[in-house]
């Protein structure tokens, strides 16, 4: 599946791909836009199939549902949520439209590219682990950018090095990105997030 979406100040593209013999991708995504930020976030449920997808997917719903809480209190809730699950890892960012600040809340390896007015990326170290309702440590950073902010989330079924990123970053085009990003895939049979 491929999803184009263009918000009022955010254009996003996802791409998202089940696994060989699954019928539910174990990844799960959310994307939503206020006046004031836009927050997004990928999460990879431990496993694969149905329970992985189960565990990515009320992380999903928490952040629906409670998307104007701060990144910390929305990591807390999602593994309050988690007890008794499979567990999921997760990224979530928070873009703050009047601040033009970025923050980054990680926990497990969902890669990560952020790139603020034209510069050269940055991937932020994810921190180890998984939310499974057990005491866990995150990882949190900001960002700041003055006109520009690109990023690319991703799970571990593709491998995306920072020489690549930064052509994409150059090439300042989502779709032809998304197309790159598809297409390596396809030739790996693995899962890609933009």
């Amino acid at each position: 599946m491929i999803e184009s979406r263009t918000h009022n100040k955010v254009k996003t593209v996802v791409y998202q791909k089940e696994k060989e013999g699954n019928h539910l991708c174990g990844d799960s995504f959310m994307m939503i836009e206020t006046d004031d930020y836009f927050l997004c976030a990928v999460a990879d449920g431990l496993g694969s199939g149905e329970y992985a997808f189960k565990s990515s997917d009320i992380a999903m719903e928490i952040l629906r549902t409670h998307h104007e809480w701060t990144v910390p209190d929305l990591m807390d809730e999602c593994n309050r949520h988690l007890c008794g699950e499979r567990g999921t890892v997760i990224t979530i960012l928070k873009i703050l439209f009047d601040e033009k600040k970025v923050i980054y809340g990680n926990i497990g390896n969902i890669g990560s590219f952020i790139a603020a007015d034209d510069q050269k990326a940055h991937r932020p170290l994810p921190a180890p682990g998984f939310l499974s309702g057990r005491k866990f440590h995150y990882r949190l950073e900001h960002y700041y950018y003055k006109k520009n902010l690109h990023f690319i989330l991703h799970s571990d079924g593709i491998s995306i090095s920072q020489e690549e990123y930064n052509w994409m970053i150059d090439l300042q085009s989502t779709d032809v990105s998304m197309r790159y990003l598809a297409e390596k895939s396809q030739k790996t049979k693995m899962t890609v997030r933009y």
